[in-house]
């Protein structure tokens, strides 16, 4: 059985990520996982990996602030169409397909985090 990777707690990712590292680091290490690249230090490749895993994490959040977007203009769309009319304006459907959008953002960028995530964590340890 191989070692898992490190997990860092939320004091830990503060200390090395806003202290520790200056922003061009910060940059380079954030482009590498962008680019699903492992970077060449063992440090910088442990950090990149946290970083995968908490942006995958927040894409999960995202997810669930633009359902709530989308089902607040899907309400009012419903309310606007009528049964014998179209639509008064085009933007309470855009912005609920604006939502449909941004939720398969997410889950697309979140689906591309997670094999970044497998296949490095192996290559790191």
């Amino acid at each position: 059985m191989e070692p898992a990777a490190p997990r860092f707690d939320d004091d830990l990712w503060h200390e090395v990520w806003e202290r520790n590292l200056d922003m061009v680091e910060r940059h380079s290490i954030a482009v590498a996982v962008w680019r699903r690249r492992l970077p060449d230090g063992r440090f910088e490749a442990v950090v990149a990996l946290e970083l995968a895993r908490r942006w995958r994490r927040h894409t999960v959040f995202l997810a669930l602030v633009y359902a709530l977007w989308t089902w607040f203009w899907g309400m009012i769309a419903v309310h606007d169409l009528r049964l014998d009319a179209a639509f008064g304006s085009l933007v309470t459907p855009g912005c609920s397909a604006a939502g449909v959008l941004a939720i398969t953002c997410c889950m697309v960028v979140r689906h591309r985090l997670g094999r970044y995530l497998q296949a490095n964590a192996a290559r790191s340890v």
